[in-house]
C-alpha cells in the first residue's frame, strides 16, 4: 500500500536537511518511536509503541536514511516485527524537498508499507491506510515543531500512539461518508395506480 504525504514550512531546504539528517531529532519526530541503541545513517535501531485498547503493540526493527547527492531527494527504509505476535512491517519512504518562491520549503513524502503475518489480515486495507495517515499526520505536526524551534532544540519522544483511538476514527469517518452518500439517494418517485 502506498501513502502520499505533503507538508509546508516556513524553513529553508538546508534546514530541513539538516534535521533529516539529525538522528536524534528525526526519530523523535516519530510518534512511540524511541532508539534502543547508537544510531547511524546506515543503521538506527528503533521501538516503536502503539496501544490498541488497554493492550500494548511493540515492534522493534531498524531504519536506513540515505540521501541523494543532491541532498534534497533521499529514502528512509525501515522493518520490524511484532514482539509478541510476529507481525512483521516494511516501510520504504522516498523523500523530495522543494524551494518556494518565498524561501520555504515543501516536504512531499511517498511511503510503501506493508504488513505480514496473521493478526494484520483481519484488518482492513482501508483502516491500515488511516492509521499510516494518522502517523504521518503526527510526524509532519512534529517536524514543523522542530525547525519552529532552536536549531539544537531536542523534543522528548513522541508517545505511544494509541492503535485503537484512530481505528475508531477511520471507522467514524468511513460510517459518515457512507451515510452521506445514503442520504443523498432519493427515492424514486411513485407510480399511481393504473386503471383496471
Amino acid at each position: 500500500m502506498t501513502l502520499a504525504l505533503a507538508f509546508d514550512t516556513r524553513a529553508s531546504i538546508e534546514q530541513v536537511r539538516d534535521t533529516l539528517g539529525d538522528l536524534d531529532r528525526l526519530v523523535a519526530c516519530l510518534p512511540g518511536a524511541r532508539l534502543t541503541g547508537v544510531a547511524s545513517p546506515g543503521h538506527i535501531p528503533l521501538q516503536f509503541d502503539l496501544r490498541v485498547g488497554p493492550l500494548p503493540v511493540t515492534f522493534v526493527g531498524s531504519a536506513q536514511v540515505r540521501f541523494e547527492a543532491s541532498g534534497r531527494t533521499g529514502r528512509v527504509v525501515a522493518q520490524a516485527v511484532e514482539r509478541f505476535t510476529g507481525v512483521g512491517v516494511e516501510a520504504d519512504a522516498r523523500f523530495v524537498l522543494r524551494t518556494q518562491d518565498d524561501g520555504a520549503t515543501t516536504v512531499a513524502i511517498e511511503v510503501d508499507h506493508h504488513l505480514r503475518g496473521t493478526p494484520s489480515a483481519a484488518l482492513p486495507s482501508g483502516v491500515i491506510t488511516e492509521l499510516a495517515r494518522g502517523l504521518g499526520k503526527a510526524f509532519a505536526d512534529r517536524f514543523r515543531a522542530q525547525l519552529a524551534g532552536r536549531p539544537d532544540l531536542r523534543l522528548p519522544p513522541a508517545p505511544p500512539v494509541d492503535g485503537l483511538a484512530l481505528m475508531r476514527a477511520a471507522v467514524g469517518r468511513r460510517l459518515r461518508h457512507a451515510l452521506s452518500g445514503a442520504s443523498r439517494v432519493t427515492a424514486p418517485a411513485s407510480t399511481p395506480p393504473r386503471d383496471r
